[in-house]
């Protein structure tokens, strides 16, 4: 690009050269160093809009005069404030490539605890089927997490109304003390359906009107049941379950299932964990007094939980972590002027 540019007091020559901006030279014979480093009053045409304007110029030597593009102050400050404007913030996905690859970071996407409710039938008086009153679960993507405790005979598992499959998870576990006439069964549905209206419920097969008690979790944007232990341990006011480990932001659900007769109960868990259900001030006919408890964590780790329980001589402790394998992913932009 050639820019024009003229002296007001005579010609001035305009040259350029490939590849650069135009460079312009003084045309004439030599002057003194005094005269060189006096300012010039200079007529420019603007190379942004083509408007013309003025400035005065002081050259240091009589060659370049300039080796920036003339561009008028209205123009500068234009392209100056596009420089320093902060982009409008938008979605993480948005216009943004989900697949992996080059330049690209992650985010996981946490789960997260969902609705959950527990049923606590008293025995002798109970129904079957046992159903657990509605909680609004979402309509995909989470997991759900259940148990039956109550009479051995009892064997059936779970149903719910939006049709998922529920899976055992290892054997039951024979409560001590009882000649084996109890026991407690874990369930779990990955990626369930879910919506408003969403029960659980266990048809009785053996003790119809036996106690039972059914609590029902929802943990959201979960996929991956990514660790689960138990234990029994007894003879003792606390009791430690086994240590899951994680590989990202997990939700943890904790169960503790009191063995002891009487109607009073106590299970407080430590280690950051939230009691969500709690049924330990039973019915006059008696059940099976339970605690749920949940934590939120957001990296890898190892966790175990402790209970401070009292009177019952041991209990039954799960402790689960839920993942989610979702990922969406943000691509490197590069912008062109």
């Amino acid at each position: 690009m050639c820019v024009k540019r003229e002296r007001l007091c005579g010609p001035v020559a305009a040259k350029s050269a490939p590849g650069a901006f135009a460079a312009v030279h003084e045309a004439g014979p030599k002057r003194s160093e005094a005269f060189v480093h006096q300012p010039t009053l200079v007529r420019y045409r603007c190379a942004a809009c083509q408007a013309p304007w003025h400035r005065y110029d002081r050259p240091m030597t009589l060659g370049i005069r300039h080796r920036r593009l003339p561009i008028c102050s209205a123009c500068s400050l234009a392209i100056f404030l596009a420089s320093v404007a902060v982009p409008v913030a938008q979605p993480l996905n948005a216009g943004v490539a989900t697949r992996p690859g080059e330049g690209q970071a992650s985010t996981l996407v946490a789960p997260a605890l969902g609705a959950h409710t527990l049923l606590g039938q008293e025995d002798q008086v109970a129904v079957s089927p046992a159903v657990t009153t509605p909680i609004a679960t979402q309509s995909a993507g989470s997991s759900l997490l259940a148990f039956s405790a109550g009479y051995t005979s009892n064997s059936n598992g779970p149903t719910d109304n939006k049709g998922n499959n529920w899976t055992l998870l290892g054997s039951p576990v024979i409560y001590n003390g009882y000649n084996g006439a109890f026991d407690v069964k874990a369930y779990v549905s990955i990626s369930a359906a879910g919506g408003a209206g969403h029960t659980l419920s266990i048809v009785k097969s053996g003790v119809a009107n036996g106690e039972l008690t059914l609590p029902f979790v929802e943990i959201r944007n979960a996929d991956v049941l990514r660790d689960v232990a138990r234990n029994y341990p007894t003879g003792s006011t606390t009791l430690t379950s086994p240590t899951v480990s994680t590989t990202g932001p997990a939700t943890l659900i904790a169960l503790w299932w009191g063995d002891g007769g009487g109607l009073q109960h106590s299970a407080v868990p430590d280690s950051g964990f939230s009691i969500i259900e709690n049924f330990v001030n039973l019915p006059p006919m008696s059940a099976v007094q339970c605690v749920v408890a949940a934590r939120q964590v957001t990296r890898a780790g190892s966790y175990h939980v402790s209970w401070t329980q009292t009177p019952d001589p041991g209990a039954p402790l799960w402790l689960f972590a839920f993942q989610s394998s979702d990922t969406v992913f943000r691509t490197d932009f590069e912008v062109a002027l």
